[in-house]
């Protein structure tokens, strides 16, 4: 499917701003969100978590930004 030409310029505008970052600075960037730390409440730090990140939860989370 194409995208529409909205969508495209959504795509590249997010390209432009965090295409060159590293894997591991965009982690950082996202474990600093409330989706993840809310997904991690009681897990020490390193330790794998199974809760998931819901699309309602990443949408409140964005949507208020």
């Amino acid at each position: 499917q194409t995208l529409t030409k909205p969508q495209k310029e959504t795509v590249d505008a997010v390209l432009g701003f965090y295409g060159a970052q590293s894997s591991h600075w965009l982690s950082d960037l996202t474990h600093q969100e409330n989706p993840w730390k809310d997904a991690r409440v009681g897990l020490p730090p390193g330790e794998r978590g199974s809760v998931e990140i819901t699309h309602a939860a990443m949408a409140e989370y964005y949507d208020s930004l």
